[in-house]
Protein backbone atom coordinates (compact mmCIF):
# COMPACT_ATOMS: atom_id res chain seq x y z
CA UNK A 1 0.00 0.00 0.00
CA UNK A 2 2.90 2.32 1.13
CA UNK A 3 4.69 1.44 -2.42
CA UNK A 4 1.07 2.33 -4.37
CA UNK A 5 1.01 5.62 -2.65
CA UNK A 6 4.50 6.77 -3.07
CA UNK A 7 4.06 5.96 -6.72
CA UNK A 8 1.13 7.93 -7.23
CA UNK A 9 2.81 11.00 -5.78
CA UNK A 10 5.26 11.08 -8.47
CA UNK A 11 3.83 12.87 -10.85
CA UNK A 12 2.40 15.50 -8.58
CA UNK A 13 6.18 16.00 -7.19
CA UNK A 14 7.36 16.49 -10.50
CA UNK A 15 4.74 19.10 -11.49
CA UNK A 16 5.61 21.19 -8.51
CA UNK A 17 9.21 20.71 -9.46
CA UNK A 18 8.37 22.24 -12.82
CA UNK A 19 6.64 24.63 -11.49
CA UNK A 20 8.77 25.96 -9.15
CA UNK A 21 11.20 26.33 -11.62
CA UNK A 22 13.49 23.82 -9.94
CA UNK A 23 16.85 23.58 -10.83
CA UNK A 24 19.56 20.99 -10.69
CA UNK A 25 22.67 22.24 -8.61
CA UNK A 26 25.18 22.23 -11.36
CA UNK A 27 27.96 24.67 -9.44
CA UNK A 28 31.28 23.63 -10.44
CA UNK A 29 34.99 24.38 -9.48
CA UNK A 30 36.82 26.51 -11.48
CA UNK A 31 41.10 26.30 -11.83
CA UNK A 32 43.13 29.27 -10.96
CA UNK A 33 45.34 29.84 -12.76
CA UNK A 34 49.03 30.68 -11.04
CA UNK A 35 50.53 34.43 -11.83
CA UNK A 36 53.54 34.69 -14.02
CA UNK A 37 56.05 37.33 -15.09
CA UNK A 38 54.93 39.26 -18.17
CA UNK A 39 57.94 42.27 -17.99
CA UNK A 40 59.94 42.13 -21.74
CA UNK A 41 56.93 40.41 -23.89
CA UNK A 42 55.42 41.53 -26.75
CA UNK A 43 51.61 42.62 -26.84
CA UNK A 44 51.57 39.35 -29.54
CA UNK A 45 52.76 37.02 -26.74
CA UNK A 46 50.21 38.72 -23.91
CA UNK A 47 47.74 37.91 -26.37
CA UNK A 48 48.35 34.50 -27.16
CA UNK A 49 48.37 33.86 -23.23
CA UNK A 50 45.19 35.34 -22.87
CA UNK A 51 43.61 33.15 -25.67
CA UNK A 52 45.34 30.03 -24.16
CA UNK A 53 43.26 30.64 -21.05
CA UNK A 54 40.52 31.55 -22.31
CA UNK A 55 40.56 28.59 -24.30
CA UNK A 56 39.80 26.61 -21.25
CA UNK A 57 37.53 29.05 -19.19
CA UNK A 58 33.98 29.78 -19.67
CA UNK A 59 33.88 31.62 -21.91
CA UNK A 60 35.91 30.16 -24.69
CA UNK A 61 34.73 30.58 -28.11
CA UNK A 62 36.46 29.58 -31.19
CA UNK A 63 36.37 33.15 -32.22
CA UNK A 64 37.56 34.74 -29.16
CA UNK A 65 40.25 37.84 -29.57
CA UNK A 66 40.96 39.80 -26.95
CA UNK A 67 38.94 43.46 -27.08
CA UNK A 68 41.44 45.71 -28.85
CA UNK A 69 39.52 48.56 -26.02
CA UNK A 70 40.95 46.76 -23.50
CA UNK A 71 44.10 45.41 -24.47
CA UNK A 72 44.78 47.38 -27.47
CA UNK A 73 47.23 49.67 -25.93
CA UNK A 74 49.64 47.17 -24.89
CA UNK A 75 53.13 48.06 -25.86
CA UNK A 76 56.06 45.78 -26.64
CA UNK A 77 58.77 44.96 -24.51
CA UNK A 78 58.23 46.97 -21.55
CA UNK A 79 58.22 46.11 -17.84
CA UNK A 80 55.16 45.46 -15.86
CA UNK A 81 54.13 46.50 -12.81
CA UNK A 82 54.14 43.82 -10.04
CA UNK A 83 52.72 42.53 -7.16
CA UNK A 84 55.32 44.26 -5.24
CA UNK A 85 54.04 47.82 -6.87
CA UNK A 86 50.32 47.04 -5.36
CA UNK A 87 51.50 47.16 -2.09
CA UNK A 88 54.54 48.65 -1.08
CA UNK A 89 54.63 51.90 -3.26
CA UNK A 90 58.45 53.59 -2.61
CA UNK A 91 59.96 50.16 -2.34
CA UNK A 92 63.14 49.34 -2.20
CA UNK A 93 62.43 46.23 -4.59
CA UNK A 94 62.77 46.57 -7.83
CA UNK A 95 58.93 46.82 -8.66
CA UNK A 96 58.67 45.03 -11.84
CA UNK A 97 60.19 42.13 -10.91
CA UNK A 98 58.51 38.68 -10.43
CA UNK A 99 54.68 38.39 -11.22
CA UNK A 100 52.94 41.04 -13.04
CA UNK A 101 49.83 42.46 -11.11
CA UNK A 102 47.98 42.13 -14.15
CA UNK A 103 48.34 37.77 -14.82
CA UNK A 104 45.87 37.84 -11.65
CA UNK A 105 43.56 38.87 -14.53
CA UNK A 106 45.02 38.21 -17.82
CA UNK A 107 45.35 34.29 -16.60
CA UNK A 108 42.31 34.08 -14.84
CA UNK A 109 39.40 35.59 -17.39
CA UNK A 110 36.62 34.34 -15.07
CA UNK A 111 37.69 37.26 -12.45
CA UNK A 112 35.09 39.41 -14.12
CA UNK A 113 35.48 41.50 -11.36
CA UNK A 114 39.45 41.78 -9.75
CA UNK A 115 40.03 42.61 -6.94
CA UNK A 116 43.55 45.00 -6.39
CA UNK A 117 44.93 46.48 -3.19
CA UNK A 118 43.82 50.30 -3.68
CA UNK A 119 46.59 52.15 -1.33
CA UNK A 120 49.75 50.79 -0.95
CA UNK A 121 52.40 50.77 1.89
CA UNK A 122 54.55 53.77 1.76
CA UNK A 123 57.57 51.81 3.42
CA UNK A 124 59.52 54.89 3.72
CA UNK A 125 57.29 55.97 5.94
CA UNK A 126 59.97 55.50 8.87
CA UNK A 127 56.70 54.26 11.36
CA UNK A 128 56.16 51.50 8.97
CA UNK A 129 59.81 50.36 8.69
CA UNK A 130 58.83 47.07 10.32
CA UNK A 131 56.80 45.49 8.09
CA UNK A 132 59.07 46.91 4.82
CA UNK A 133 60.36 43.93 3.30
CA UNK A 134 58.51 41.15 5.70
CA UNK A 135 54.65 42.39 4.81
CA UNK A 136 55.74 43.02 1.15
CA UNK A 137 57.47 40.18 0.37
CA UNK A 138 54.90 37.24 0.68
CA UNK A 139 51.70 35.89 -1.27
CA UNK A 140 49.86 37.71 2.07
CA UNK A 141 49.07 40.79 0.10
CA UNK A 142 49.03 39.84 -3.11
CA UNK A 143 45.15 39.28 -3.18
CA UNK A 144 45.18 35.93 -4.61
CA UNK A 145 41.89 33.86 -4.87
CA UNK A 146 41.49 30.75 -3.22
CA UNK A 147 38.60 29.41 -4.79
CA UNK A 148 36.27 29.82 -7.58
CA UNK A 149 33.14 28.59 -8.20
CA UNK A 150 30.59 28.81 -11.15
CA UNK A 151 26.71 28.20 -11.76
CA UNK A 152 25.64 28.42 -15.30
CA UNK A 153 21.85 27.97 -14.29
CA UNK A 154 22.23 31.08 -11.43
CA UNK A 155 24.30 32.79 -13.95
CA UNK A 156 26.75 33.47 -10.75
CA UNK A 157 30.48 33.51 -10.06
CA UNK A 158 31.48 33.19 -6.39
CA UNK A 159 35.34 34.06 -5.75
CA UNK A 160 36.65 32.70 -2.29
CA UNK A 161 39.10 34.80 -0.20
CA UNK A 162 41.28 33.98 3.00
CA UNK A 163 41.33 36.72 5.55
CA UNK A 164 45.59 35.74 5.22
CA UNK A 165 45.16 38.22 1.69
CA UNK A 166 43.57 40.91 3.90
CA UNK A 167 45.64 43.63 5.07
CA UNK A 168 45.71 46.05 7.64
CA UNK A 169 43.08 48.43 7.18
CA UNK A 170 45.14 50.75 8.64
CA UNK A 171 47.38 50.88 5.78
CA UNK A 172 45.21 49.17 2.61
CA UNK A 173 42.09 49.70 0.72
CA UNK A 174 40.55 47.61 -2.37
CA UNK A 175 40.12 48.47 -5.71
CA UNK A 176 37.85 46.59 -8.25
CA UNK A 177 39.57 45.78 -11.56
CA UNK A 178 36.91 45.05 -14.39
CA UNK A 179 38.97 44.42 -17.73
CA UNK A 180 37.29 41.11 -17.82
CA UNK A 181 34.01 42.02 -17.60
CA UNK A 182 34.54 44.56 -20.28
CA UNK A 183 36.65 41.97 -22.34
CA UNK A 184 33.60 39.24 -22.50
CA UNK A 185 30.79 42.12 -23.01
CA UNK A 186 29.82 42.84 -19.56
CA UNK A 187 30.13 46.91 -19.73
CA UNK A 188 27.95 47.71 -16.65
CA UNK A 189 27.68 46.94 -13.30
CA UNK A 190 26.60 47.91 -9.86
CA UNK A 191 27.68 46.74 -5.85
CA UNK A 192 24.46 45.36 -3.85
CA UNK A 193 24.39 47.68 -1.38
CA UNK A 194 26.49 46.68 2.00
CA UNK A 195 26.63 47.91 5.23
CA UNK A 196 29.77 46.24 5.72
CA UNK A 197 31.65 48.32 3.16
CA UNK A 198 33.37 51.69 3.52
CA UNK A 199 33.68 53.57 0.25
CA UNK A 200 36.47 56.12 -0.53
CA UNK A 201 33.43 58.46 -1.64
CA UNK A 202 30.65 57.56 0.08
CA UNK A 203 28.07 59.78 -2.02
CA UNK A 204 28.99 58.36 -5.49
CA UNK A 205 30.56 54.59 -5.55
CA UNK A 206 29.64 51.58 -6.98
CA UNK A 207 27.27 50.34 -4.85
CA UNK A 208 25.28 54.07 -5.71
CA UNK A 209 24.66 53.71 -8.99
CA UNK A 210 25.29 51.37 -12.32
CA UNK A 211 29.07 52.29 -13.47
CA UNK A 212 30.10 51.59 -17.15
CA UNK A 213 33.46 50.19 -16.91
CA UNK A 214 36.10 51.96 -18.79
CA UNK A 215 39.49 50.33 -17.74
CA UNK A 216 42.01 49.34 -20.32
CA UNK A 217 45.63 48.14 -20.00
CA UNK A 218 48.58 51.03 -21.11
CA UNK A 219 51.54 52.25 -20.73
CA UNK A 220 52.28 54.48 -17.48
CA UNK A 221 54.09 55.34 -15.45
CA UNK A 222 53.12 54.32 -12.00
CA UNK A 223 55.79 51.87 -11.33
CA UNK A 224 58.15 54.70 -11.32
CA UNK A 225 60.37 52.56 -14.40
CA UNK A 226 61.80 55.28 -16.70
CA UNK A 227 59.91 54.87 -20.16
CA UNK A 228 57.00 53.31 -17.98
CA UNK A 229 55.25 50.37 -17.71
CA UNK A 230 52.21 48.52 -18.87
CA UNK A 231 49.30 48.70 -16.58
CA UNK A 232 45.95 49.18 -15.65
CA UNK A 233 44.31 52.66 -16.18
CA UNK A 234 42.35 54.96 -15.19
CA UNK A 235 41.74 55.21 -11.47
CA UNK A 236 38.66 55.39 -10.56
CA UNK A 237 37.24 56.87 -7.06
CA UNK A 238 34.21 54.84 -7.28
CA UNK A 239 36.28 51.54 -6.92
CA UNK A 240 38.30 52.60 -3.71
CA UNK A 241 36.52 50.34 -0.72
CA UNK A 242 37.69 49.21 2.94
CA UNK A 243 35.72 45.94 4.56
CA UNK A 244 34.83 46.95 8.39
CA UNK A 245 36.61 43.62 9.82
CA UNK A 246 35.89 41.28 12.43
CA UNK A 247 38.84 39.72 12.60
CA UNK A 248 37.26 37.70 15.74
CA UNK A 249 34.27 36.64 13.72
CA UNK A 250 34.30 33.85 11.70
CA UNK A 251 30.82 34.12 9.72
CA UNK A 252 31.89 34.61 5.73
CA UNK A 253 31.73 38.58 4.86
CA UNK A 254 30.48 38.72 0.78
CA UNK A 255 30.13 41.41 -1.47
CA UNK A 256 28.02 41.23 -4.37
CA UNK A 257 27.88 42.62 -8.06
CA UNK A 258 25.00 42.51 -10.54
CA UNK A 259 26.89 42.51 -14.38
CA UNK A 260 24.62 43.72 -17.69
CA UNK A 261 25.72 43.56 -21.11
CA UNK A 262 23.74 47.05 -21.84
CA UNK A 263 22.47 49.58 -19.41
CA UNK A 264 19.56 48.67 -17.66
CA UNK A 265 16.65 51.17 -16.57
CA UNK A 266 17.22 50.11 -12.97
CA UNK A 267 19.32 47.80 -10.91
CA UNK A 268 16.48 45.57 -9.96
CA UNK A 269 17.04 44.62 -13.39
CA UNK A 270 17.86 40.63 -13.55
CA UNK A 271 21.77 40.62 -13.84
CA UNK A 272 23.66 38.82 -17.03
CA UNK A 273 26.03 37.46 -14.64
CA UNK A 274 25.80 37.55 -11.08
CA UNK A 275 29.53 37.94 -9.17
CA UNK A 276 30.37 37.38 -5.66
CA UNK A 277 33.56 37.72 -3.74
CA UNK A 278 33.59 36.22 -0.34
CA UNK A 279 35.83 36.43 2.24
CA UNK A 280 36.30 33.30 4.47
CA UNK A 281 37.85 33.50 7.82
CA UNK A 282 37.01 30.10 8.67
CA UNK A 283 41.00 28.87 8.45
CA UNK A 284 42.40 31.89 9.87
CA UNK A 285 45.07 31.60 12.24
CA UNK A 286 44.91 33.36 15.61
CA UNK A 287 48.64 34.95 15.27
CA UNK A 288 47.90 36.02 11.98
CA UNK A 289 44.40 37.75 13.69
CA UNK A 290 46.75 39.30 16.29
CA UNK A 291 48.95 41.14 13.36
CA UNK A 292 46.30 42.04 11.51
CA UNK A 293 44.00 43.84 14.55
CA UNK A 294 47.23 45.68 15.50
CA UNK A 295 48.85 46.56 12.59
CA UNK A 296 51.79 44.78 13.86
CA UNK A 297 54.13 42.13 12.14
CA UNK A 298 55.53 40.02 14.92
CA UNK A 299 59.22 38.99 15.02
CA UNK A 300 58.38 35.32 15.22
CA UNK A 301 56.28 35.42 11.94
CA UNK A 302 58.51 37.97 10.05
CA UNK A 303 60.94 36.75 7.03
CA UNK A 304 61.10 33.09 6.97
CA UNK A 305 57.25 32.76 8.16
CA UNK A 306 56.01 34.41 4.82
CA UNK A 307 58.71 32.79 2.32
CA UNK A 308 58.24 29.28 3.61
CA UNK A 309 54.09 29.57 3.42
CA UNK A 310 54.16 31.54 0.57
CA UNK A 311 56.95 30.61 -1.94
CA UNK A 312 57.91 33.47 -2.52
CA UNK A 313 61.15 31.98 -4.49
CA UNK A 314 58.62 31.69 -7.76
CA UNK A 315 59.76 35.42 -8.19
CA UNK A 316 63.12 34.43 -9.71
CA UNK A 317 64.07 33.56 -13.36
CA UNK A 318 62.47 37.40 -14.43
CA UNK A 319 63.54 40.47 -15.90
CA UNK A 320 63.37 43.66 -14.00
CA UNK A 321 64.23 47.10 -14.00
CA UNK A 322 66.09 49.29 -11.23
CA UNK A 323 64.67 52.17 -9.99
Amino acid sequence: MKKLLILSLIPIMFSLFILTGCKKDDTINIKINQMECFSGKTKQEIYDIRKKYVAKSIFKSDNYEPSEEVFGQIEDGLPWRSVFTEVCTNSPIAETRGFSEESRFINNPILLIGLRNGSGINVSDKNNINIKLDFCDGRVSWIFPDKITYSKNKKTITVYYNDLHILPTKFISYYIETINAQDFGYKYGKMIPNNKISFKNPKDNISTRIYEFQDFIHKGDSCGVEGGCNNCSPYIEGYEFSPLLDYFNKEKKTIEFKLWKTKPQKDDVEADMNYRIVFDYKNSSSEMKKDVLFNIVPDHIKGNFYRRIYNVESFINCPFWVI
